[in-house]
């Protein structure tokens, strides 16, 4: 069929004007074409915490988008889009090919037309993008496009788990940490490598005083145009060095290793960075050459592969991808992989028949590259006797068998450590397969092992034609653009079933593969926003409290604090944080709507956490640090001291409620359950749980140590008129209350010594005495092993303590604040009030603010206002970069006024843009 019209026949010219085939998605071929010219033309792509990037629709900007949580009814799409004007403007308005971001996901490198490369970094919210390697640096050079580039990873452990196997009842997880082989940029910052189409290899890389420089060095010798590469591929290898793959013109395969020497100082002082006495060097050997012939074996434009005689006559071969695969962990008992390279290639019939066109597809070829081991004659020995006998390394390739494809890939990903492979295809189906053998990743029907959520019956489905496509960091959202570079999201779904029914016996594995995959997100920073909107889907509570109790397992967190005397314990874990962050997440139904007891429970404890991170980074500052009685620092804290201080109040108040409602049936643990559930009160559990209680009288120490250094400096001659009246307001802040803190701290203590003898008389191990701290912290529920402490406190200490307060003031004390509380008052202050969640102080109108992405809190911009916090310890990046949950900040320049609602349709995707309260 002939696909152009005769203009002359139509309109008297003679040009002709092809027309897309019926079939094929607007705009393939032209992106095959792309993919095709050189191996970086890449324009999606998501980071591992969370920011989708992608190159727009007229090729000379990027948007920037990341998925938000609605803070009107708590679901979750994708975000509006920010272009990234930074970007646009260092690169001076020229096309711009590729895109990619580092290993931690917070630096995005973006490369244009003319070879030139910039680099990025997020700057405390998502869509803030600082240029801080102008593309200005490079001089724009057809010669020097980039076809291959690859990021130095950071010297950190990650965990691969193995597959999970099931024994005795229950799933064991068994995380292997994995050890980054480098090469490593010696004094932890940023550092790239690339490869340009007349064969030179570049090394960008960071110096301590944050100025890039750069090295160059040429693989071989360019004598003809033939030796041009296309498609560069870059991948770790053992002892520190790199493996890189290139594609030349002339469809050969080139491998070389490649050394970076950093020359640093032997001198340096003990614990001083490692500094570079002269600019880093390349060491380049070449390992072998290998010539691919425009059909490769299983190619034959003769062969029937799919047993089609209408697929006869196909064109060459054209290189899509070209990957290569570093050694992955050994799977089940096997062996561990070797490097293997990956090149898919696109296929179209030049000869349709009957009159119906065949859309492009893709084959895969893979080469792993094996080193063997010659041991040399025995007459040679002595030549080497030190060194054990001689032998010599060879490498070779050695070609796999091809894999056919009726579909043509647009997108090629590896995931878990390179032991799984993700296709997408341009019809928008997606597949999932084994790394090894290329077979899809089938459903498990035996129950018994769980490698991956797709194993378990997770996976996408009805996904529209596209030309461009991105995983999110935990693979439940897949992100795709089409022809129009219109962006839609598909969530993963189950397919198996439901995951309403506990008995089934898929549930338990598709549990397991979701605790799983929290776990190896926790272990490698990912962002998890993802399998919060996966869960949006299953509301269902059993389910929730299945994963949470797996989600510890998985992890092999130890939750029990009883005794213990190291507070950093608590509020420097951040894997803790994460798990109360997407517990506190389960039940978000909107800011003006209440949390469930479960959630509401995690959401106290991350703020319990996060003030106790202040006052120890206040308190504990290295000599030459923020000096915290200093006027400015002082007045930074009221908000966190007003709130230690509520916090203790509502405790207390919420456990005379409690103990109103079960008077006289304290011992009747079920009762106190079912009050506790009514109450929607997590205070008990605030207390009865170690984690928190440690966390509580932490609280209640650093306010205790406030108060005595409040009075010593009011009294001091040499303190400055500013100093005591900061002291004097801080001071007027402690005394509103009638609850002392020796109070409250006897209160907490008599309770843990209670806990402690009732552990004891019932005659409870630490593993037995872990998990029911496991379930207070899942469920804000009393075990019935600590039903005697909780009689104690409800009768005995609540009464002694009734006699030293004003029990009258404490109930009348406005404590709808602190988000706690379900009453109508509580809600009113949501709707009518701003609050920032970092320094727990009001905000004016008109304040720019920036918005978390997952819990809907906002905290006053200092990058666009002033503020009374900046310079203190509050506008530091260790606490101003994250949420208190734990998930990031976005800026929203078009944030309606209090109350107020707008929804906005950018790119194909809608957003409820609530405003907090």
């Amino acid at each position: 069929m002939d696909t152009t019209l005769d203009m002359e026949e139509l309109f008297g010219d003679a040009s002709n004007i092809p027309i897309q085939p019926a079939g094929i998605p607007k705009g393939l071929l032209d992106r095959v074409d792309e993919l095709c010219s050189s191996g970086c033309r890449q324009k999606l792509a998501w980071s591992k915490i969370g920011i989708i990037a992608y190159i727009d629709r007229d090729g000379h900007g990027l948007i920037v988008r990341h998925l938000v949580c609605s803070p009107g009814d708590g679901s979750w799409s994708l975000g509006r889009e920010f272009p990234a004007e930074d970007i646009r403007l260092t690169h001076e308005g020229q096309e711009l090919v590729h895109i990619s971001w580092n290993y931690t996901g917070s630096e995005l490198v973006v490369v244009d037309i003319l070879g030139r490369i910039s680099i990025s970094t997020v700057v405390l919210a998502l869509n803030r993008i600082r240029v801080i390697r102008p593309a200005a640096m490079d001089q724009a050079d057809d010669m020097k496009s980039v076809v291959g580039m690859f990021w130095l990873h950071q010297a950190r452990h990650t965990p691969y788990y193995k597959p999970a196997v099931k024994g005795d009842g229950q799933f064991v997880y068994m995380p292997v940490p994995i050890k980054p082989t480098g090469p490593f940029h010696p004094n932890g910052r940023l550092a790239i490598v690339a490869v340009t189409r007349s064969g030179s290899l570049r090394l960008l890389y960071a110096m301590i005083d944050n100025r890039w420089l750069e090295i160059s060095s040429d693989l071989d010798a360019i004598s003809s145009t033939d030796n041009l590469i296309s498609h560069a591929t870059i991948c770790q290898d053992k002892g520190g060095t790199l493996l890189l793959a290139t594609f030349t013109i002339s469809q050969q395969i080139r491998l070389y290793n490649i050394t970076i020497s950093w020359n640093l100082s032997t001198n340096n002082a003990a614990g001083a960075q490692p500094q570079m006495v002269n600019p880093p060097t390349f060491q380049i050997r070449h390992i072998i050459t290998d010539t691919i012939f425009a059909h490769p074996p299983s190619l034959n434009p003769n062969d029937d592969v799919f047993g089609n005689s209408t697929l006869k006559g196909r064109s060459p071969a054209r290189l899509l991808f070209f990957e290569i695969l570093p050694t992955a962990p050994p799977k089940k008992q096997r062996e561990p992989t070797v490097p293997t390279i990956f090149a898919v290639f696109s296929h179209q019939h030049d000869t349709p028949e009957g009159g119906q066109h065949h859309p492009p597809y893709s084959t895969i070829a893979r080469w792993e590259l094996h080193e063997t081991t010659q041991k040399l004659q025995a007459s040679f020995d002595g030549l080497a006797a030190k060194r054990g006998g001689v032998s010599s390394q060879r490498s070779g390739l050695k070609r796999l068998l091809d894999v056919c494809l009726e579909k043509l890939v647009v997108s090629f990903q590896d995931l878990h450590h390179g032991l799984m492979l993700s296709l997408v295809f341009s019809d928008g189906s997606i597949e999932f397969r084994d790394r090894r053998t290329l077979e899809m990743i089938q459903v498990d029907k035996d129950f018994q092992e769980v490698s991956s959520m797709m194993q378990t019956g997770f996976g996408f489905s009805d996904i529209e034609k596209c030309l461009h496509s991105a995983l999110s960091p935990n693979m439940c959202v897949l992100l795709t653009l089409d022809g129009q570079n219109e962006a839609k999201l598909y969530l993963m779904s189950y397919q198996r079933g439901s995951l309403a029914e506990a008995n089934d016996p898929g549930f338990e594995s598709a549990v397991a593969s979701l605790a799983q995959q929290f776990a190896l997100s926790c272990g490698h920073h990912n962002n998890n926003d993802d399998m919060l909107a996966l869960f949006k889907q299953f509301a269902n509570e059993n389910l929730q409290q299945r994963f949470l109790s797996e989600m510890y397992r998985a992890l092999s967190l130890n939750i029990d604090y009883i005794g213990i005397s190291d507070h950093t314990k608590l509020f420097q874990n951040v894997t803790l944080q994460r798990c109360f962050s997407i517990q506190a997440s389960f039940d978000y139904a909107g800011e003006y709507n209440n949390r469930k007891l479960s959630s509401k429970f995690a959401w106290a404890i991350m703020h319990l956490r996060y003030t106790s991170l202040v006052y120890a980074m206040t308190f504990n500052s290295p000599k030459g640090g923020t000096d915290f009685t200093r006027p400015e620092v002082l007045q930074s804290l009221f908000g966190i001291v007003t709130w230690s201080i509520d916090i203790c109040n509502y405790i207390v108040d919420e456990l005379y409620a409690l103990a109103e409602a079960v008077a006289g049936h304290e011992d009747d643990i079920d009762l106190v359950n079912s009050k506790i559930t009514t109450l929607n009160s997590p205070a008990l559990a605030l207390v009865l749980s170690s984690g928190p209680r440690t966390l509580l009288r932490y609280h209640v120490r650093a306010l205790r140590g406030l108060l005595n250094t409040a009075n010593k400096y009011r009294a001091e001659v040499t303190s400055s008129p500013a100093q005591k009246v900061a002291f004097k307001d801080l001071l007027q802040i402690m005394g509103g209350t009638n609850i002392s803190y020796e109070q409250v701290y006897k209160l907490t203590s008599d309770l843990e010594a209670g806990i402690k003898t009732a552990y004891a008389n019932s005659s409870v191990s630490e593993t037995a005495r872990s998990k029911f701290e496991k379930e207070i912290l899942i469920s804000a529920l009393v075990p019935a092993v600590l039903s005697e402490p909780v009689k104690v406190l409800l009768t005995t200490s609540l009464s002694t303590l009734a006699e030293e307060i004003d029990r009258g003031e404490l109930y009348f004390r406005d404590m709808s604040w602190l988000g706690l509380t379900d009453d109508k008052r509580s809600a009113n202050y949501r709707k009518t009030h701003l609050l920032d969640s970092l320094r727990k102080v009001r905000l004016k109108k008109g304040t720019p603010l920036r918005r978390c992405t997952r819990c809907s809190s906002v905290v006053e911009d200092f990058q666009t206002g002033r503020s009374s916090a900046a310079n203190t310890v509050l506008s530091s990046a260790q606490l101003q970069r994250a949420c208190l949950c734990g998930s990031l900040w976005f800026v929203n320049s078009n944030e309606t006024e209090k109350g107020e609602k707008s929804t906005k349709t950018n790119g194909g995707a809608s957003m409820l843009m609530g405003v907090a309260g």
